[in-house]
């Protein structure tokens, strides 16, 4: 089970505000075409990825948010300016101390690999940031569905192609054709890892207990590409 992380303040009761967080980014960045069709989607809407940017999983943008979001808190409870302030900024200097920490570690590496993604690829966002070449390695690919012989042949076929030895899958999704097309390179001797990577938009029922925070994903999904990078 998942959780929406929806731009929603709630104070008491019934009483919840909605926060419009891509006009605030819009603002910012109006210069940023990549920013300027961007809209949030409720529940209900369907998918459309010529307007859904992941805007949020660039840390960059999640720190602008966090901004954001405590103007607006302030606004509607003042009374509270301080404990909001601090709870803002030790999240913006977690957000920043992994992403620089990342960085860092990058700076280390002489050849990146090129990271492949199953399926619609909604981690740009996050690999422009840190200057990362991240593809999707086949586009036309339902992650709970079972494949057909003919897709397993191409999916496969893409995978060896590229050489690639590690395939990664939004960690909401449930990994039934990656699998399945792990288990039949296994069968040729080739070896293929799946891992996963969150876009933030929503969270596992496991960490929704223990009220996962933003820095503490980014931290886990640099865990995760460091496994490629460092293969």
């Amino acid at each position: 089970m998942t959780h929406g992380l929806q731009m929603h303040l709630a104070l008491g009761g019934d009483d919840t505000i909605v926060l419009d967080m891509s006009e605030a980014l819009e603002q910012d960045h109006e210069e940023d075409t990549s920013l300027s069709s961007i809209r949030l989607l409720s529940e209900t809407d369907e998918h459309d990825h010529s307007l859904d940017v992941h805007y949020w999983v660039d840390p960059h943008n999640a720190i602008e948010m966090t901004e954001h979001i405590l103007e607006a808190i302030i606004e509607i409870d003042p009374s509270n300016e301080d404990l909001y302030t601090a709870n803002a900024n030790q999240l913006m200097e977690n957000i920043e101390t992994a992403a620089s920490g990342f960085e860092a570690y990058l700076e280390t590496m002489s050849d990146l690999p090129t990271i492949y993604v199953a399926g619609h690829n909604a981690f740009s966002g996050l690999a422009e940031h840190f200057g990362l070449t991240m593809t999707s390695i086949f586009n036309e690919f339902q992650p709970d569905a079972d494949l057909t012989s003919e897709e397993l042949i191409t999916f496969t076929t893409a995978v060896k192609d590229a050489n690639a030895k590690y395939l990664y899958v939004d960690a909401l999704e449930e990994p039934k054709a990656a699998n399945a097309i792990k288990d039949e390179l296994a069968t040729e001797g080739y070896t293929l890892s799946i891992i996963t990577l969150t876009a933030y938009q929503n969270v596992l029922e496991d960490d929704f207990d223990v009220n996962v925070s933003y820095s503490e994903l980014l931290e886990r999904n640099i865990e995760n590409l460091k496994i490629a990078l460092g293969a």
